[in-house]
């Protein structure tokens, strides 16, 4: 009897938690569907036949589709969402003073990848309790 591989989709993914996560997944045996901006053009991902990559802002309704469609298009199924971006920039709004105003419109615009990234979340709680 064999059994279908789960497949984990997981924002964030081309460098720090989001790419460990990642590559703890693959190292696992499981499909995974990585995100970020340019994630095509510069990761820390390894190099697999599980891996799918889907360059895009989170935060625009079209990515999160392309996102899902991929991985159930190369894969079959979505079974996990691993939303590295957010806990990513749990700690950024604490850190503004060091940034200055440039760093801080970056947080907010960011902050507000992450609310429609919520969106994304959302979709995937009847799939599986993280």
């Amino acid at each position: 009897m064999t059994t279908k591989q789960k497949t984990i989709i997981v924002t964030g993914a081309s460098q720090g938690i989001g790419a460990a996560v990642a590559n703890v997944f693959l190292d696992r045996g499981y499909n995974v569907v990585g995100n970020s901006r340019k994630i095509s053009h510069k990761n820390e991902l390894q190099r697999s036949d599980k891996l799918a990559l889907v360059d895009g802002d989170i935060g625009l309704a079209s990515t999160a589709e392309m996102i899902v469609g991929t991985a159930v298009k190369r894969f079959g199924s979505v079974d996990a969402l691993v939303d590295a971006l957010r806990a990513a920039l749990s700690a950024a709004p604490a850190q503004l003073d060091l940034l200055g105003r440039q760093g801080a419109a970056r947080v907010s615009e960011l902050h507000d990848s992450v609310n429609e990234s919520r969106k994304l979340s959302a979709l995937f709680r009847s799939v599986v309790a993280l």
